[in-house]
């Protein structure tokens, strides 16, 4: 049964996160999907990000920081490749592939879901009222 599940879960993770079969072909909707998970697994969980602009070769995606969604320089996206690069004030965060990063968004949910799985025994453990 286990089996299906993580077969369910990674077949619609790979429907859902596709990744064109042409590097050319990344799109602006797909540039701000990958800007956004790139935000998620790298940079905050707090925040997001902008329309892409287009510059030239890359996707230009406006960084918003925090809950007051300050401005925090771009997350670039190769339009050729679907590369993934960002840094800010001085410091340069992880440049990643597109399936490294949907593997990275991957790893992510199924540690969130680990974690609530542990949670919720510990819960039902403690208190009578949580079973």
């Amino acid at each position: 049964m286990k089996h299906n599940v993580k077969a369910l879960i990674a077949t619609a993770l790979s429907y859902g996160l596709a990744i064109p079969l042409q590097a050319d072909d990344i799109s602006a909707r797909e540039a701000w999907r990958l800007a956004s998970t790139y935000m998620l697994c790298h940079v905050s969980g707090c925040g997001g990000t902008k329309e892409p602009v287009a510059r030239g070769t890359f996707w230009e995606v406006p960084v918003l920081f925090g809950y007051a969604g300050s401005p925090h320089g771009s997350i670039h996206i190769d339009r050729a490749t679907g590369l993934i690069t960002y840094s800010y004030a001085g410091h340069r965060y992880p440049t990643v592939s597109p399936k490294q990063l949907a593997q990275e968004e991957y790893d992510l949910y199924i540690a969130t879901k680990s974690n609530q799985v542990a949670g919720s025994s510990r819960l039902s453990a403690a208190s009578p009222h949580f079973s």
